[in-house]
């Protein structure tokens, strides 16, 4: 996930940066639908609780 060691980093650029890194994540979810024609809803909200919250979340505990 990555750690940032810059002092100067601004609560807003730290927030772009973890929204970016969920961003990835759910697109990723979303190419690997458009591959499996019709994934099963359940197990695609799955992988998003599993996947992006946990990436959304991290290092949020402000």
């Amino acid at each position: 996930l990555g750690i940032y060691l810059n002092f100067r980093l601004l609560f807003k650029k730290y927030i772009k940066v973890i929204i970016e890194k969920a961003l990835k994540a759910a697109n990723f979810l979303k190419s690997f639908n458009k591959i499996i024609k019709g994934s099963l809803l359940n197990i695609v909200a799955m992988a998003a609780k599993v996947y992006i919250i946990s990436v959304a979340l991290y290092r949020l505990d402000v």
